[in-house]
């Protein structure tokens, strides 16, 4: 599907998913951002837990509060904009 959009000239795309559907493309190294959205206020007992960003791989690039959430930017090692 990647090369695909590649050949056609689309070189952004917007990944909307659930924890393993994001763990498959940071697991394959295929991400330039990432934008991670956290409500710090909700707090339940049971769930599924967020993909995980390997700290060797991704660096926060910028953090900000809208409302209760928390909105961090990261960027992945090596990309250059």
């Amino acid at each position: 599907m990647l090369d695909y959009l590649k050949q056609t000239g689309i070189t952004s795309l917007l990944v909307e998913g659930g924890a393993n559907t994001h763990q498959q493309f940071i697991d394959a190294g295929v991400f330039d951002e990432i934008r991670r959205i956290r409500n710090n206020g909700l707090y339940l007992k049971t769930g599924i837990h967020s993909a995980v960003l390997p700290p060797s791989q991704t660096r926060l690039i910028k953090q900000l509060m809208l409302g209760g959430d928390q909105i961090e930017y990261f960027q992945r090692e090596g990309f250059i904009q």
